[in-house]
């Protein structure tokens, strides 16, 4: 079992009392230990004593008095910022005290400090006296203190006590120990960060660091609460936590199965009021009695101004007339309660916790009230009006304690609130909460009801409307009246499913304060059915193996019925039903037309398929002169000459088209002049359509040598090859450069071999060169039309999860501005099982949350739901959004989250959408 394990009713605070404990008498020592537990410091903590862990004599020095030198490792606490002074019987060790002096002027006392162990550190003297150099202290605040004995009448002559001043952390934030302490496996619960409402603790610190007047009155400042403690590690996790707690008067329920820190202030009435006719049922009215109400508050607290030691204030001052008041309510009875609030060191700190403390005992009025199960909506701290004539409430604060939630009802606790009790100067002159009153008037009814339809698997119709109330009661009845549905409902829409075909009657009425408004009547009808695809898929087996939405060829086809969207997917393929895609051999054709009642033989049936002669198609003709007006049939063409082209444009006439034969081409370039051969006889080349050369009769690879100023160069020609039947020629050609001074030598026995051989008997070698010259420049084209931006990145997304937290699309924009637009559409529902003989499931409400994040930044993000703070049933949500002139060279991304009012067995969210980055 964990330290929290209740989700609704059970929660941790300030007001929590205080563990007994055996007060000790005398002076705190530091003493010697092997199994002592280890403090955690928190903030900067003065005159902190430690444990000693090593302590031994020797005599390392040689000189004439034996075992005169004391060495002590003294542990303080758990690493920590620095160690920032260390006392010797109160005397600061860096001070020119006699005491640590000899008549000679040597240093009788050395020090050596460590916030983080002595890992790396030796010491000859402190290694003969028996600290081992695998004793290193990782991880701790320590300290090497080494004494030597002196004669002299101001000399140590027995131990003394050792304490330091140290600052754990730079933080004297409380809600920054609480969290740390939270997670810390060494020293604290070792929870894990998930179970840790962070945004709740952002706030906390936030509120925490506000700065206030130190006193009323007084110009200097001091933040509102701080935390400068050494958390003893030897107290349970529980009573370290609630000493933490008190530091800045908070609690810590677990709201949504996360810790949540609540700082009690005088925070706003929340949106939605408790109506008397909200109320099932409600306890008794109970006043604080004198067990729990006191007249006089003692809070110890650690004082720096005076030395680092327990001081006490006390609220209300001795002969204040606020004592003389509460002393006389309580029948001169002193009712006294005393705290230690061990994260304080500061009087005023302390005494405005007394005042708090005090003010909150007395006469707070509390009682419990019973709600339908949509009292789910109020937590823990919230501050909640409250209207009740049975005990002459009307909109009255009080602060939620507790929730406990059966399977139909909530019960919560209610504490009476009063603002002054938190008044920040804390000078008790603010007034108290005034009476708020409502004139008992039957409100306005509700009007303008709308009927959205959707016939889809999350709801049939939603029905809504506008009114002035936030509570409204709604009915639904069948068509002979009778009532099928009946809630109270603190929104102006309801949806419907489930419904059977036919006209139904829906009316509402508002709620207000005590009296409630006239039913409207609004008829509606169900009148189709719910709107659903079938997804079709193809596989290898009936398992689904090598599924495709394309492959028509595998062996099984498998369908999803019922689905919401029409594209398929196969992302689960538990929702195809699959069976085998091939049946037995159908007929024949011929089978099929003897069915049909024909009769005869194949021959017969084959004879019944033959159609209708068609009508002759269109044709050519060649000619040498053009054709005759008897000639051909209407659109034939005629070929003349081989060049000419006429068309038969009506019974007699053959028109001419164009002449297939274009203009004559311009002149060629002069080729330059070629190298002759080597041999007799002459193999001929040409040019192809590359203007590559290659040889008439076949492809080889050739290799000629070009020798230029005494040099010889070889170089592959791709596409050409000849040999000779007794020695192989290999030429290479390469374009000579222009101004000539080239001559062409042939380069015989060459030891590369060719991959085919063709053999000619004696063989002469041509070789051409051509040199290309441009030609002038053609007319311009037409102008093409605007093209895209340069750069459009896009993601789009159609999918459901049960994740409650989802990045669901992502794009990267290169380097450049960019537009980076976005639009979401879904559903988000939820529901939990309530237990018992019958468990039944629940729908919950839900809330959806978009944020677009460059890298890891949040650009921007919003809730979705009608007023942008209540969680809803059935969460329809729909966003867009445009950010213009963003940096490109990153990565943007959209995610998704779900919130829930309560925990949840089950959770779906559908989207669809695209994000979409366009430079600009």
């Amino acid at each position: 079992m964990g330290l929290f394990t209740k989700v609704f009713d059970f929660f941790v605070g300030w007001l929590t009392p205080d563990a007994p404990k055996q007060e000790l008498s005398g002076a705190e020592l530091t003493k010697a230990a092997t199994d002592a537990y280890i403090h955690k410091i928190y903030g900067t903590v003065k005159k902190h004593t430690g444990t000693i862990i090593f302590k031994a004599t020797n005599d390392a020095d040689d000189d004439d008095i034996a075992n005169d030198l004391l060495h002590i490792v003294i542990v303080w606490a758990e690493q920590v910022e620095s160690i920032d002074a260390v006392y010797v019987d109160d005397i600061d060790v860096t001070s020119n005290s006699e005491l640590f002096t000899a008549d000679n002027g040597d240093k009788l006392l050395h020090v050596r400090n460590f916030p983080n162990g002595m890992d790396g550190y030796s010491d000859q003297y402190l290694t003969q006296a028996g600290w081992r150099t695998s004793d290193k202290c990782l991880g701790k605040a320590c300290s090497y203190i080494r004494l030597e004995y002196a004669e002299g009448e101001n000399k140590l002559r027995s131990e003394p006590a050792f304490t330091a001043d140290i600052t754990g952390t730079t933080s004297q934030n409380p809600l920054t120990h609480l969290k740390d302490f939270l997670q810390s496996n060494i020293y604290g619960k070792g929870e894990s960060v998930s179970r840790l409402d962070l945004t709740a603790f952002n706030a906390a610190e936030s509120t925490a660091d506000t700065l206030v007047p130190i006193y009323e009155g007084a110009t200097e400042t001091r933040p509102l609460f701080t935390s400068n403690v050494a958390i003893d590690t030897g107290e349970s996790v529980l009573d370290n936590v609630n000493a933490l707690l008190k530091g800045f008067r908070g609690l810590m329920p677990i709201i949504d199965g996360k810790l949540t820190p609540i700082i009690e202030k005088d925070d706003p009435v929340v949106s939605v009021p408790i109506l008397h006719d909200d109320i099932i049922e409600a306890g008794n009215l109970t006043s604080t009695s004198k067990n729990n109400r006191f007249n006089r508050v003692v809070v110890e607290y650690t004082d720096d101004e005076a030395n680092s030691t327990k001081q006490e204030v006390i609220y209300p001052e001795k002969d204040s007339a606020i004592e003389t008041a509460w002393l006389a309510a309580d029948n001169g009875v002193v009712l006294e309660q005393s705290v230690s609030l061990d994260t304080c060191r500061n009087y005023y700190e302390a005494k405005a916790f007394a005042k708090a403390k005090a003010e909150v005992s007395r006469d707070l009025k509390t009682f419990t009230v019973i709600l339908e199960l949509w009292g789910i909506i109020y937590e823990v701290g919230d501050i909640v009006p409250v209207t009740y004539d049975d005990y002459g409430f009307i909109a009255k604060p009080f602060r939620v304690t507790s929730t406990k939630e059966s399977n139909t009802e909530v019960e919560l606790t209610l504490r009476e609130h009063q603002p002054s009790i938190y008044d920040f100067n804390f000078s008790g002159d603010l007034p108290t909460y005034p009476a708020t009153h409502h004139q008992v008037i039957k409100p306005q009814s509700p009007s303008n009801f709308t009927l959205n339809q959707y016939y889809n698997q999350l709801k049939q119709l939603e029905v809504q409307w506008s009114g002035t109330t936030t509570r409204y009661e709604i009915q639904l009845l069948n068509s002979i009246g009778v009532i099928i549905e009946h809630q109270v409902i603190a929104r102006k829409f309801f949806e419907l499913r489930n419904l059977s075909q036919g006209n139904y009657t829906f009316r509402a009425r508002a709620v207000g304060v005590v009296l409630k408004s006239d039913y409207v009547d609004f008829q509606i009808s169900v009148d189709q059915t719910i709107n659903s695809f079938t997804w079709r898929a193809y596989a290898d087996d009936i398992n689904g193996n090598g599924a495709s939405l394309t492959d028509s060829s595998k062996a099984f086809i498998g369908f999803a019925f019922n689905q919401l969207t029409e594209t398929a997917s196969l992302a689960d393929l538990s929702k195809f039903v699959w069976i085998s895609a091939g049946g037995s051999n159908g007929l024949s054709a011929y089978e099929i037309w003897l069915s049909e009642g024909n009769s005869g033989s194949i021959s017969t049936f084959l004879d019944s398929l033959n159609g209708n002669d068609g009508i002759p198609g269109n044709a050519w003709i060649y000619a040498t002169s053009t054709p005759s007006a008897s000639t051909g049939r209407v659109n034939d063409f005629a070929l003349v000459q081989g060049r000419y082209v006429y068309q038969k444009t009506d019974g007699s006439t053959w028109t001419y088209r164009y002449d297939l034969q274009g203009p004559n081409g311009a002149d060629g370039t002069s080729a330059l002049v070629g190298f002759s051969s080597v041999e007799s006889n002459t193999l001929s080349w040409k040019i192809d359509s590359e203007n590559v050369l290659v040889p008439a009769n076949d492809t080889a690879t050739i290799k000629v040598g070009f020798n230029r100023d005494g040099a010889t160069v070889t170089q592959d020609f791709i596409r050409a090859r000849v040999t000779r039947a007794d020695t192989a020629i290999y030429v290479s050609a390469s374009t000579p450069p222009l101004g000539g001074g080239m001559t062409l030598t042939v380069i015989n026995n060459s030891t590369a071999t060719p991959t085919a051989e063709i053999k000619y008997q004696d063989a002469v070698l041509i070789v051409y060169f051509f040199l290309l010259r441009d030609g002038q420049d053609g007319r311009p084209g037409t102008p093409g039309a605007d093209g895209l931006n340069s750069n459009v990145v896009r993601d789009e997304v159609d999918s459901s999860t049960t994740s409650s937290s989802l990045e669901i699309l992502s794009v990267n924009a290169p380097a450049g501005t960019f537009d980076v637009s976005f639009n979401v559409t879904g559903y988000a529902e939820a529901s939990y099982t309530i237990g018992g003989p019958e468990p039944e499931q629940r729908d919950r409400s839900t809330r959806v949350k978009l944020e677009l994040f460059r890298g890891n930044t949040q650009v921007g993000s919003d809730y979705f739901d009608p007023s942008n703070s209540t969680y809803e049933l059935g969460n329809s949500f729909s966003f867009s959004a445009v950010f213009t002139n963003q940096p490109g060279g990153n990565e943007y991304s959209v995610k998704l989250t779900t919130e829930t009012s309560g925990s949840v067995d089950n959770q779906r969210t559908y989207y669809d959408g695209y994000l979409q980055a366009e430079e600009v």
